[in-house]
């Protein structure tokens, strides 16, 4: 149990480390991954016309992306509340 404990704070230390170094706050990754989701909607648009779909079938893929994305599910979570609530201003 001892071992397992000082493997935990070991991992924690590194994954401190690594949130400073590059200043991965889960602010910071919420907004970076909004940014590309809603960055570009001229991509959302080209595929609504070329495939003929429904604003509904555009907001899952775009959802779909949030969840098949390598966030945490708390960041995951964070990133489709943000989205509903943009979607339901949309």
């Amino acid at each position: 149990m001892l071992g397992r404990a000082r493997i935990q704070r070991a991992i924690a230390k590194e994954q401190a480390k690594f949130l400073q170094r590059y200043e991965a706050t889960p602010d910071r990754l919420i907004r970076e991954f909004s940014r590309i989701a809603f960055g570009n909607v001229e991509n959302f648009i080209a595929v609504q016309e070329a495939l003929g779909l429904t604003e509904a079938e555009i907001a899952t893929l775009a959802r779909n992306s949030f969840i098949a994305s390598f966030m945490t599910q708390p960041e995951k979570a964070a990133a489709l509340a943000a989205f509903d609530s943009f979607h339901a201003k949309w």
